[in-house]
């Protein structure tokens, strides 16, 4: 028995490794796409300008509904400026993520749910929230060894205004009684930026 290889066993060998390192690279894609969308809610979230632009390539294009944006810049400047005016607070959440990848650009939906306490009270003057069902529908690109949003088109699915009962708002505290408030805030003095 020889400890050498077979040129045929050099190439099977050779040929699993490739195999390998090309589902390595597909998966860090798809890490990193995942990535960049947990990114986008938290900057929406918190109001942070340098994040949510960092979900964008600087050339991007988004069509979010009422207003399309042809910048990451144009983007960040007017969804901050946006949920800062229309709502007291936000909180944007994944669901199913669907990524095609194709060599650098990956096709990707993404279904979002939000919950958001607005800023203008209902007919009766009474706070009020809203959640909503949206889908992205997304382009990445990898450029320069980065993923990110090259185009996005916000596809709305549903949407339900309801009063804000009088007990959701301010009542996380721990314990109860205590001074120290459990709400997140929508800066940089939110807790997550510190951990």
């Amino acid at each position: 028995m020889s400890d050498v290889m077979t040129a045929k066993e050099t190439d099977k060998v050779l040929s699993a490794v490739q195999a390998l390192q090309r589902r390595v690279e597909e998966l860090e894609a798809r890490e990193a796409i995942r990535e960049v969308l947990g990114k986008y809610c938290r900057g929406v979230d918190r109001l942070d300008h340098e994040v949510l632009m960092s979900c964008y390539h600087p050339d991007a294009t988004d069509e979010h509904g009422f207003f399309t944006a042809k910048s990451a810049k144009e983007f960040a400047d007017r969804a901050i400026e946006g949920a800062r005016l229309g709502f007291e607070r936000t909180i944007y959440s994944l669901g199913t993520i669907l990524i095609r990848l194709e060599g650098n650009i990956a096709h990707v939906e993404s279904y979002c749910t939000s919950a958001k306490i607005l800023n203008i009270p209902d007919d009766n003057g009474q706070k009020q929230m809203r959640l909503s069902g949206v889908r992205f529908v997304d382009r990445f690109e990898k450029r320069n060894g980065e993923w990110r949003i090259a185009y996005r088109r916000l596809m709305g699915e549903w949407g339900i205004f309801h009063p804000t009962p009088t007990k959701t708002v301010g009542s996380f505290k721990h314990p109860p009684d205590e001074t120290m408030p459990m709400l997140g805030r929508r800066d940089k003095t939110d807790p997550s930026y510190s951990i």
